[in-house]
């Protein structure tokens, strides 16, 4: 397996772990961390017992190297120590590590990295589908751009990558200590981040100090922890000053709490300062625990413990994992997998282990899934693999109401992935079918008729019903407010909803899809067509399918999110400065003293489109001829994820040529062309002209 990426070394070292499964044992240089540490956590990663290949090809190398030998002394996993300073890798690097990949002879690869924006033509993404023509799978992080649907990277958006969404973990899991006080509940706790990592095993006795600034006596606290105890008004003392006053006793680590907070709840970070001691934040309960101890009470390191996530976010989507489809329309995501709170190993500066949160960990869970399915079934091409995903992937319910329904399939793909389903499938004893997933386009009101191909694998005939799995559709606008709807759209099949499929043979059969009635234009809906085997309780395959209602070119290039949550202001706007807000007003801009704030015209815009193909600014004189265009670019992403991002453009009073434009009246056009989700159709066009601009010279 290889692994490219796009991080540091903390980064990389916690994807790397998540992917093979690997429990380094302990070295004498400190590069890997204590065996124990891993096994008491119960940490194991998708694919065990794959080996692993990391880019040399990508610029950042200081990781060391840290490999388990196990028993006879054969290498399980291997990574060549490298050296240098991290930093973003370009285009061209990362294609030369696929390149690479291919010719190290690798079994599947995992991309843990992202750009928004981009097209399924973009660089990256065509040297991905290289790589997978090649006959190696790929699996991409689709991205962390929470804000509503058309969120895509690339190179997730390339047609052959399994581009995989973030899923929440059941659990939160945190690092933790134990006391010696007689109850065996561990204490969790949060690394302050402003001084060294806490060790990762041994312990010493903790000791409660008052939390102040004067000077303990020296070496009051050798060997210790201090537990700061502030006042009863607070802390009159900073934490970090406190944690310095501490070690200069002798202590070896500080506690900090903060009995403002709820008592559940590990106390948020500590301000401002650095230590020279570990020190860690926990709950008010366990710190009233600790002051109730005992004297002498010893605190040990190493104890790993977890907070169970709420019914409604537990094992669903991550709401931080990006949505599709692609800007085009594409399938994506195509999968869903744990990236929400996923605990691994981080480097000896950073506690040996750690949380993440987001698709560059879920990417590598489902990059061990396909390393397992290639170990069992060498053979398998990437189609064969993705296939096996999708087909078996288990739909899941809206996050925060679970009750509702299933959670679109503009951000969740197929479902969260099953492994055991997937081998199943790859290994004869379950039916495949294809294609895998179903990418509708925009409908415009008319029906799509598909063909879906179902073939049984095994010595028996089968019988199947076909059924439909319809998911919440997602409406406009495209940020994170979008509207969830229960509107869904048809499906229909061609002939007889039940059918055999021979032993070892292949059947088809023809659905119609409509999309669903009444929804504002440019909804995504999306859902599942069903294969049940006759007498079976529950499905045995799926395709998922993602389509728009209505005419893609219609969907407004003008972000209207703005204005609903800025009710005081327009969008776009005619503005007098850079960064100024307010209404759409004329202005004027005078030359005559260039001293003055008001010597060039703004224009600030939200814009909401997931792409336009080209974007314009155009200035056009009293007779509506176009005089100069200040601004001209292609293929240009929204700029309104979120729903209140903005970027201003201006015009210096000046003509085509670079001529001063002669006094009187103007105005501005926003001319936004659409990229379409039909290729062979032009894209639509739409504009904004604004009030009068006058210049004064």
């Amino acid at each position: 397996m290889a692994d490219l990426r796009q991080r540091g070394a903390a980064d990389q070292r916690f994807l790397l772990s998540t992917l093979p499964g690997h429990v380094p044992t302990q070295t004498h240089h400190g590069g890997c961390p204590p065996a124990g540490a891993a096994r008491r956590a119960g940490w194991r990663g998708a694919g065990r017992r794959r080996r692993r290949l990391r880019s040399h090809r990508h610029p950042d190398r200081r990781a060391r190297q840290c490999a388990r030998r196990p028993a006879g002394g054969s290498r399980r996993a291997s990574r060549r120590p490298s050296r240098g300073r991290p930093r973003a890798a370009t285009d061209d690097l990362l294609i030369a590590a696929l390149d690479q990949a291919a010719a190290d002879g690798v079994d599947v690869v995992n991309l843990s990295l992202g750009v928004k924006g981009k097209r399924s033509s973009d660089v990256l993404a065509l040297a991905v589908n290289r790589l997978v023509e090649s006959g190696v799978p790929v699996a991409v992080a689709v991205g962390n751009g929470y804000a509503g649907p058309f969120n895509a990277g690339s190179p997730a958006v390339a047609d052959g990558a399994i581009a995989v969404g973030s899923t929440y973990s059941s659990r939160y899991p945190y690092l933790a200590f134990t006391l010696d006080d007689g109850s065996a509940a561990p204490v969790p706790y949060e690394v302050s981040g402003r001084g060294p990592a806490t060790p990762a095993s041994g312990g010493a006795e903790a000791t409660a100090i008052v939390a102040s600034c004067d000077p303990l006596p020296a070496g009051s606290l050798a060997g210790r922890i201090a537990v700061f105890t502030p006042a009863a008004g607070g802390y009159t003392c900073r934490p970090m000053d406190v944690a310095r006053t501490a070690a200069a006793a002798g202590a070896v680590a500080g506690i900090y709490h903060n009995p403002a907070t709820a008592p559940d709840v590990i106390a948020g970070q500590p301000c401002c300062g650095s230590s020279p001691i570990p020190v860690v934040n926990i709950r008010e309960t366990d710190a009233r625990r600790i002051l109730a101890a005992p004297a002498g009470t010893r605190l040990t390191w190493g104890a790993y413990a977890g907070s169970p996530l709420g019914a409604d976010l537990a094992g669903l989507m991550d709401q931080g994992s990006s949505w599709g489809p692609g800007n085009e329309l594409e399938f994506k995501p195509d999968i869903a997998a744990p990236g929400g709170y996923i605990f691994s190993a981080l480097p000896r500066g950073l506690n040996w282990y750690g949380v993440n949160s987001g698709t560059s960990m879920a990417a590598p869970h489902v990059a061990g899934v396909v390393a397992l399915l290639l170990q069992a079934h060498p053979g398998l091409t990437p189609a064969e693999v993705r296939a096996a995903l999708q087909n078996t992937a288990t739909p899941l319910a809206l996050t925060g109401d679970r009750r509702r329904g299933p959670h679109p399939v503009a951000q969740q793909g197929a479902g969260r992935v099953d492994a055991v389903a997937a081998l199943a499938a790859v290994s004869g004893r379950r039916a495949a079918a294809s294609p895998s997933r179903l990418a509708l386009g925009d409908l415009e009101g008319r029906e799509e008729i598909r063909r879906i191909t179902v073939h049984n694998p095994t010595d028996h005939p089968a019988t199947y019903v076909v059924g439909h799995r319809a998911a919440i559709s997602a409406a406009p606008p495209y940020t994170s407010y979008w509207q969830p709807l229960d509107a869904a759209g048809e499906v229909t099949v061609e002939g007889r909803s039940e059918f055999s499929v021979p032993a070892g043979g292949s059947t088809s059969v023809t659905v119609h899809l409509r999309q669903p009635a009444e929804v504002p234009v440019g909804t995504l809906f999306g859902g599942w067509v069903e294969f049940t085997r006759a007498g079976a309780d529950s499905p045995e395959i799926r395709v998922p399918y993602l389509g728009l209602a209505g005419d893609y070119d219609a969907v407004s290039a003008i972000n209207p999110t703005f204005t609903a949550v800025n009710t005081k202001l327009d969008n776009p706007a005619l503005r007098p400065g850079y960064f100024s807000f307010g209404k759409n007003l004329p202005i004027s801009v005078d030359r005559t003293d260039t001293g003055t704030a008001n010597d060039a015209a703004w224009v600030m815009l939200s814009h909401g489109h997931p792409l336009l193909e080209r974007l314009r600014l155009e200035v056009l004189d009293a007779s509506g001829a176009v005089v100069a265009t200040p601004y001209d670019a292609s293929w240009v992403a929204r700029n309104s994820g979120a729903g209140t991002g903005v970027e201003f453009y201006r015009w210096d009073a000046t003509l085509a040529d670079g001529a001063p434009a002669p006094a009187g009246t103007y105005r501005l056009r926003l001319v936004f062309d659409k990229a379409s989700g039909d290729p062979d159709r032009a894209p639509g066009t739409e504009t904004w002209t604004s009030p009068e601009v006058t210049v004064i010279r």
